[in-house]
């Protein structure tokens, strides 16, 4: 059952992009990149706790791709031009020092400030789409104000947790895996499923398109 919650909506999401793919615009189509990277790095990461007993590396490596791919949908649906420098820059300091911070330190364990940094901004720049007055605020009409709420409710109910899980983990380590497992597991299963309406809103609107 907990499979079927955790990887159940990323499947539908992808399913629903992929049907449509070709009419997809290009924020969309990054939403599907990422929606390709989220479902190899967690198998990857099942496999390598399975081998390893350890698959921080992995996730920490993640982290960054996910960041790059994610403020590049919010490049691409926003206008303000200002903001569009912003992304850029903060991305790209963000990347550099992301690798430098994986070199001197040990990539086989999380990174939590590159980890709360990148929820944090990924949180910032989706809630600035949402409230930014040139923003379609229709659902309908416009499909990335679901995908950006989902975004918003995960990476800020997600940071708390994280800003307290080394310590947590120190005293209480099986307490700490079960928070982990409840929270990220119902947060991301939200997020996906924004996902998959924006998805299925684009399909249907492509084929009241096609139709008329």
């Amino acid at each position: 059952m907990n499979l079927i919650i955790e990887f159940g909506p990323q499947f539908t999401a992808l399913l629903l992009a992929a049907f449509q793919l070709n009419k997809l615009s290009l924020a969309y189509k990054f939403i599907f990149l990422q929606l390709c990277l989220t479902i190899v790095t967690d198998a990857l990461a099942l496999w390598s706790k399975f081998q390893f007993n350890s698959n921080e590396a992995i996730y920490n490596i993640y982290v960054v791709f996910e960041m790059v791919l994610l403020s590049c949908v919010i490049f691409n649906s926003i206008e303000n031009i200002k903001f569009k420098k912003l992304i850029k820059y903060t991305i790209g300091a963000f990347v550099p020092i992301s690798i430098i911070s994986f070199m001197i330190g040990d990539i086989q364990k999380l990174n939590y400030p590159i980890l709360i940094f990148a929820f944090i901004l990924t949180a910032f720049f989706n809630l600035y789409f949402i409230i930014h007055p040139n923003t379609e605020k229709s659902l309908i009409r416009n499909p990335m104000m679901i995908v950006a709420i989902g975004h918003v409710i995960y990476f800020l109910g997600v940071t708390p947790y994280f800003v307290g899980r080394h310590l947590l983990i120190e005293s209480y380590p099986e307490i700490a895996n079960l928070l982990f497992s409840y929270i990220n597991i119902s947060l991301a299963a939200i997020r996906y499923l924004c996902i998959s309406a924006a998805f299925g809103i684009l399909l249907m609107n492509n084929k009241r398109i096609n139709l008329a």
